[in-house]
């Protein structure tokens, strides 16, 4: 089966707007020069402390991977955010003249629960973000001296305990 070309005027359109997967490539750059940034400012800042260089290698690439695991729920955490305001948006306001009225109750249920999980998962996203700025670039900036106090209080919870917090709004917003 041949494809026939479009009638002469008219323009080739494709199915597919192209602008997206370009933002993603862009994202997908940006990070990458993001994290290898982070790796070499961390690696660079641990050997101007202990000049061995093996040492400094591996403290950087073991920023590197703390970061790319923080930005990655990061980007979890945007997506529990968004879904949370766009419901809350559909709760609340009118679309093009239609209004969704919460009939059931049910709306209001989703909405309380997100926003219940969010404030966990907006606590777990921040005291990991402490926590690698403390161990990649030792910058201790406004926001870290803010969540240090309670950075402190979960000094024992691995972030491995705290990242699943991050996926808790999404699973379970019923």
């Amino acid at each position: 089966m041949s494809v026939l070309p479009p009638p002469s005027g008219m323009p080739i359109t494709n199915y597919y707007n192209p602008g997206t997967q370009a933002l993603r490539d862009l994202k997908a750059k940006t990070q990458g020069m993001f994290l290898g940034w982070i790796g070499w400012k961390a690696a660079h800042n641990y050997y101007t402390i202990h000049p061995d260089m093996a040492d400094a290698v591996i403290y950087g690439m073991t920023a590197l991977r703390r970061w790319w695991i923080w930005l990655f729920f990061f980007n979890i955490w945007l997506l529990d955010v968004a879904i949370s305001a766009w419901i809350w948006y559909l709760n609340v306001h009118t679309i093009r003249g239609e209004s969704y009225p919460d009939i059931s109750g049910s709306m209001g249920a989703v909405v309380r629960n997100l926003i219940l999980w969010i404030i966990p998962a907006t606590l777990a996203i921040t005291i990991t973000w402490a926590r690698a700025i403390d161990f990649a670039l030792l910058k201790r900036r406004w926001l870290y001296r803010k969540v240090r106090p309670l950075m402190e209080k979960l000094e024992w919870c691995p972030n491995w305990v705290l990242y699943p917090l991050v996926f808790f709004p999404l699973c379970f917003p019923f």
